[in-house]
């Protein structure tokens, strides 16, 4: 279809229905625009909430200042997040409306409506409960509540719409206050009660490690460890010493034994001297007798039955045979003098001394060997409780650091609870609550704009529809297009 022709068909359709379109587009404009004071008027309250960095926000650190690994940066983002979704709680809001009033609030809601009102007169439903009520007042609220951080700051803005100005501004207060109350509730339970505890737990752990030390002290006697080890050890060594004489003595001794006992056995008793018999025989026996009065030191000294007494007393008990079998042998030569051996007897004597200093000696070994268990004894006892007397003190120590750790956060526990009593915290309203004067919704400029851009849309598709399926020619062209002839000429009609 050529343009220009196109162009007359649409302005001929324009100018013969103009009447139609002129009332379209305006009914349609005023329609919409109507439409704007049949809604409800809602004035807009709104208030700024400031969120700070403040002290529920920190985390927690040890002694010295310094961040416990491992434990996770909390980003301001983070907490502003937190704060929106804090204030666009269910809890929050019904707090909210409870505080205000529901009746005040919403007063539809609050009463049944005629219908319901009928439905409970009829009995064919229930009145509804306060708690489905107060739920549709959180719906509705939810609806007309909005919470959206400021970009790029830290602040936080409240809107509230309400049909009354008065009641919007008092529920953004009311819901502020509630807010800050909540933010103190979650943020600062520190609990105090928890590491006031676990303190009394620690101190008792102390105290009795304290006492378990005091005791084991007084027990095993380790008031100073460092000299009672120095004063036994040198003891030991002074022990040691005495040992190695005794044992030395001891081995010489042994030694004289058995050297004289051998010597003595081959060495004679008696020598010939120019005596006469009747002498020698007399000089025998006063021998006898003297051996006799020996044998019977050695049993007296020997009545245990020590295996070491045996050797001397058989060969004390032989040299008595031999001095009797003489006495008694009717051979012997009378004229032959003999005479005690100075020798024998001065070998006698000494192995007599030996055997006597021998027992002495051992009984010293005995002694010693005793003092010298008992002294190391006592040092295994001293290591034995320097170890656990440094177990208990490591423990002691690390209870002591855990008292003083807990203690202090017992008491910043109880200052964070001291202040958030006083709702002490790091929020606040930076712009108190207030509504203009004139009703925010409904937007009647935009519902203009509405109803005009629709008048307008209207008038276009009536256009187009009346294009489409017209049964009319309208123009000399469209008869052209119609017929496939050339019109010369057109008569109005002008009856």
């Amino acid at each position: 279809m050529d343009l220009a022709l196109g162009r007359r068909e649409v302005a001929s359709i324009l100018f013969k229905h103009s009447r139609l379109l002129i009332i379209l587009f305006v009914g349609i404009l005023v329609l919409v625009y109507a439409g704007s004071y049949v809604l409800t008027e809602k004035y807009k309250a709104h208030t700024l909430v400031l969120v700070q960095s403040g002290r529920e926000f920190e985390v927690p650190t040890e002694k010295g200042g310094l961040a416990p690994t491992g434990v996770p940066q909390i980003t301001k983002q983070e907490v502003i997040n937190s704060e929106v979704e804090i204030l666009s709680s269910h809890d929050l809001t019904e707090a909210a409306i409870r505080a205000v009033g529901l009746a005040k609030v919403y007063p539809k809601i609050a009463e049944n409506n005629w219908l319901v009102s009928l439905l409970v007169t009829l009995h064919i439903a229930d009145s509804p409960s306060e708690e489905s009520r107060l739920n549709s007042a959180v719906r509705k609220f939810d609806k007309d509540y909005k919470v959206e951080p400021v970009t790029m700051s830290n602040i936080i803005q409240l809107q509230y719409w309400n049909a009354d100005r008065d009641v919007a501004i008092e529920v953004l207060q009311k819901l502020s206050q509630i807010y800050q109350q909540k933010h103190a509730k979650i943020f600062g339970d520190k609990g105090s009660g928890v590491f006031g505890q676990q303190t009394s737990n620690y101190e008792a752990q102390l105290v009795s490690v304290t006492q378990k030390i005091t005791e084991l002290k007084n027990s095993e006697h380790l008031s100073d460890i460092n000299y009672e080890r120095e004063q036994l050890i040198q003891d030991r060594s002074d022990v040691e010493s005495k040992l190695r004489d005794l044992k030395t003595q001891s081995i010489e001794a042994h030694r004289t034994v058995d050297y004289y006992r051998e010597k003595l056995k081959s060495m004679p008793e008696l020598m010939l001297m120019n005596q006469n018999s009747a002498d020698a025989i007399e000089t025998a026996k006063s021998r006898l007798l003297d051996m006799s009065t020996q044998l019977l030191q050695l049993k007296q000294r020997y009545a245990d039955g020590n295996a070491d007494a045996r050797a001397p007393i058989e060969d004390l008990q032989n040299q008595m045979a031999q001095i009797k079998a003489f006495i008694a042998d009717p051979t012997v030569n009378q004229a032959k003098d003999f005479g005690r051996n100075l020798t024998y007897d001065d070998a006698r004597m000494k192995l007599q001394t030996a055997e006597a200093a021998m027992p002495a000696v051992d009984q010293k070994i005995a002694f010693e060997t005793a003092e010298d268990e008992k002294i190391a004894a006592r040092l295994r006892a001293l290591d034995d409780g320097e170890a656990s007397l440094e177990v208990m003190s490591r423990e002691q120590d690390t209870l002591r650091e855990l008292v003083h750790n807990y203690r202090d956060r017992y008491e910043e526990a109880r200052t964070s609870a001291d202040m958030d009593t006083h709702n002490v915290i790091s929020v606040s309203v930076i712009h108190a609550a207030e509504a203009d004067d004139r009703p925010d919704k409904p937007n009647r400029l935009l519902f203009a704009v509405i109803g005009f851009a629709a008048g307008l849309a209207a008038v276009g598709a009536t256009v187009i529809y009346l294009l489409i399926f017209r049964v009319s020619i309208i123009t000399t062209e469209s008869l052209e297009r119609t017929l496939g002839v050339r019109v010369l000429g057109a008569i109005p009609d002008v009856a």
